[in-house]
């Protein structure tokens, strides 16, 4: 996690590449990615939606909140739409939820949901919901929480398929 965070901030840095990514292939990469360990997440959705956007910063938010996901559920859906010009991911587990008060900390460096988990090997650092937002939001983005039914946890991330982008970002 802290490497991610370092490459992160050094991507940040240089400024985003824009590119018109098919993000339909890019969830789907990274579904299979984690099937490949083991994991159950699917894909489900179109099989293409073009957005622009920066390809490697976008798969690391994506990467970030379902590897999130399937510390806490056991199965993981990754669903996108389009919608009225914006592509609409959402990462689904069927795990415990979070509290509205957890909901809200969630962004913040270093928090982590479940102690229990925090002592595990395997629990991070707390910071992948943090970096996957700042990536979102620098593509115009948001991601916002929503309780799944009957539970687990829904993380919405909203993208301008064509954001406004000046003459000197390509």
């Amino acid at each position: 996690m802290t490497q991610s965070a370092l490459e992160y901030l050094h991507a940040e840095k240089r400024g985003l590449k824009r590119d018109h990514v098919d993000m339909s292939s890019l969830l789907q990469t990274v579904c299979d990615e984690s099937a490949d360990i083991g994991k159950d997440v699917i894909y489900e959705g179109p099989r293409h939606v073009t957005v622009v956007c920066d390809p490697d910063l976008i798969t690391r938010a994506v990467t970030n909140i379902v590897d999130n996901a399937t510390r806490y559920g056991e199965k993981v859906r990754v669903r996108l739409l389009a919608d009225n010009g914006h592509a609409v991911i959402e990462i689904i587990d069927d795990g415990p939820g979070l509290s509205n008060e957890q909901k809200q900390q969630a962004f913040e460096p270093f928090y982590r949901g479940d102690p229990a988990r925090a002592l595990r090997d395997n629990a991070g650092f707390g910071l992948g919901l943090p970096i996957a937002k700042a990536i979102i939001e620098d593509h115009g983005g948001e991601v916002t929480l929503h309780d799944a039914a009957p539970s687990g946890l829904i993380v919405r991330i909203t993208l301008p398929i064509r954001p406004a982008i000046s003459d000197n970002q390509v």
